[in-house]
C-alpha cells in the first residue's frame, strides 16, 4: 500500500471518530442552550484539552518545525516558550480564575451585566467574525498539510474537510466542538511521542541532526534560511513577535472569542 492509500485510510477514520462523536453528543442536546453553550456545563479537564488543543492544531505539529529549520532549535523553543508561558500559563494564573468566579455566564451576557446591551451587541458581532476567520485558517491549514503530504486537489480537500466540520459541528452543536477538542487531544498525547520515537529509530537523535546541518551552522542557534531568531525585532519571526501574536493574540484572543460557557463549579 503506497502512501496515499495509508494516508486516506487515516483521514477517514479521523473523519469517522469527529462524526460520531457529534452523534454521541447529540443526546446532550435538549434545547438551545445546550446546543450553543453546551448547557454552561464543559467541565475542568475538557477546558483544558480544548485550550491546549489549540497549540496541537498545527501550531506547534508544522509551525514548530519550520521555525526550527528557518531559525535552529532556539527558534522553536522561543516560540514554544513565548506560546507556553506568555500565553497558556498566565491564561491560566490571571484570567480563567477571574472569569470562573464571574458564575457561568457567556462573555456577551458578562460584558452586558457590566456595561450595557450595546457592548453585547458589539461583542457578539465581533465573536461571530472572529470565529468565521478561525475556522478558514483552520480548515486551510489542514487542507495545505494534506495536500503537502499527499498532492491532492487544494479545492477538493478544502471541501471535505469544511464538510466534516459542518457535519459533527451540525449535529452535536458546542457539545460536539467540545467532544472533538477533547478526542483530538487524547490521540495527540499518543501519536506525538510515538512519531518522536520513529523518527528517532530511523534517522537516529541530535547526532544525526548535527552532522547533517548545512555548512558550520550550529542547528541550536541558526537555521538553514534565517539564520538565528531576533529578541526583540518587531519583524516576524522574532521572540517579541511570537509573544504579541500567539501568546497575546492567539491564547488570550481567542479564548475570549471561544469561551462561551463558563466552568460553573457545584
Amino acid at each position: 500500500m503506497g502512501f496515499n492509500g495509508f494516508f486516506s485510510i487515516i483521514f477517514i477514520l479521523f473523519t469517522i471518530v469527529l462524526v460520531v462523536c457529534g452523534w454521541i453528543t447529540k443526546k446532550w442536546v435538549s434545547g438551545s442552550n445546550d446546543y450553543f453553550i453546551a448547557g454552561r456545563e464543559v467541565g475542568v479537564l475538557n477546558n483544558i484539552f480544548g485550550v491546549a488543543a489549540i497549540g496541537f492544531a498545527g501550531t506547534i505539529i508544522t509551525l514548530g518545525p519550520g521555525l526550527a529549520i528557518q531559525s535552529g532549535f532556539w527558534g522553536s523553543y522561543g516560540f514554544g516558550m513565548a506560546y507556553l508561558f506568555g500565553g497558556l500559563a498566565l491564561y491560566g494564573l490571571l484570567f480563567a480564575p477571574y472569569i470562573r468566579r464571574s458564575g457561568a455566564h457567556t462573555l456577551p451576557e458578562w460584558l452586558e451585566m457590566r456595561f450595557d446591551s450595546k457592548t453585547r451587541i458589539l461583542i457578539t458581532l465581533s465573536s461571530i467574525f472572529g470565529l468565521l476567520g478561525i475556522m478558514a485558517n483552520n480548515v486551510l491549514s489542514m487542507a495545505l498539510v494534506t495536500t503537502g503530504f499527499t498532492g491532492w486537489s487544494l479545492i477538493a480537500t478544502l471541501s471535505a474537510i469544511f464538510l466534516m466540520f459542518l457535519i459533527f459541528t451540525y449535529v452535536g452543536g458546542f457539545w460536539a466542538i467540545s467532544m472533538t477538542d477533547f478526542i483530538q487531544m487524547c490521540i495527540g498525547l499518543v501519536a506525538l511521542p510515538a512519531m518522536l520515537i520513529g523518527l528517532m529509530t530511523n534517522y537516529g537523535g541530535f547526532s544525526f541532526i548535527s552532522n547533517n546541518w548545512p555548512g558550520d551552522l550550529s542547528y541550536l542557534t541558526s537555521g538553514i534560511t534565517n539564520g538565528s531568531l531576533p529578541l526583540f525585532s518587531l519583524q516576524y519571526p522574532s521572540l517579541l513577535t511570537f509573544i504579541i501574536l500567539f501568546a497575546c493574540f492567539l491564547v488570550w484572543g481567542e479564548q475570549l472569542l471561544l469561551v462561551t460557557c463558563i466552568i460553573n463549579q457545584k
